[in-house]
């Protein structure tokens, strides 16, 4: 690690945190919901109203986190992610699980979209395939070790033990982002005019469209195993 600066290894401590922390709920989400006695129907109506209306949000908070700074969304996103797993336990209907799903995709919106922006901020001219490559290690490990040892809690101790070891992880992300120095020296609200020409310029950029697409059906595929895939699993013992 030696080279790399403090707001970096800041940075990738945080996401390491808070992804290890969030997946430790999200990963066995859909396993709770069927064995609460919410239909397959129903859970996929869960995970898909808060996809879609968090899809919107991001490109309003994009636009906005380079008007008005990375940081306060970075803490928004990991307050409400708090807010979300402790709300798992009270809910009880698929409305309920809906709404609180809602909160966990927009404070994923507010959280990642304001980190990754974070992130390259600081990445250093030269050396940002290295450090892209610390930090999707930090990822791809924090999407490992969590369902591993979300599975082995649920096992011995239960959900609800889960959902609160999970926040307080989340919560100790939270801690560390507060020490986060911002970015984004100037800080002004967006208009409607500025906010229309800075999406209609990045649509303008080559090969733009067709990574988008590439990346929506990879998530399109992925979602199907990520939410389906523990139920059959459970189901097979």
């Amino acid at each position: 690690l030696k080279g790399f600066n403090k707001k970096f290894l800041l940075a990738i401590v945080l996401m390491f945190n808070i992804s290890f922390g969030v997946t430790l709920t999200t990963s066995l989400f859909s396993l709770y919901l069927d064995k609460v006695g919410i239909s397959l129907a129903g859970i996929g109506l869960i995970f898909a109203i808060g996809a879609m209306i968090a899809s919107l949000v991001r490109l309003i908070v994009g636009a906005c986190t380079d008007h008005m700074g990375r940081k306060k969304f970075i803490l928004l996103g990991a307050v409400g992610y708090i807010v979300f797993i402790i709300s798992i336990i009270f809910s009880q209907t698929t409305s309920q699980f809906a709404t609180v799903n809602l909160l966990a995709e927009l404070s994923g919106a507010l959280f990642w979209t304001a980190t990754n922006a974070y992130f390259f901020d600081i990445l250093r001219r030269g050396k940002e395939g290295i450090e892209m490559g610390m930090r999707n290690t930090a990822l791809y490990a924090s999407a490992a070790l969590a369902p591993l040892i979300g599975g082995l809690i649920v096992k011995n101790f239960g959900f609800n033990i889960l959902f609160i070891a999970s926040g307080l992880v989340v919560f100790a992300g939270l801690l560390l982002a507060l020490t986060l120095k911002e970015t984004i020296k100037k800080t002004s609200a967006i208009g409607l005019c500025e906010f229309e020409k800075e999406y209609k310029d990045i649509f303008k950029i080559k090969g733009f469209k067709t990574v988008t697409a590439v990346i929506f059906i990879s998530n399109f595929i992925w979602t199907f195993w990520y939410i389906y895939m523990p139920i059959y699993l459970s189901n097979l013992g």
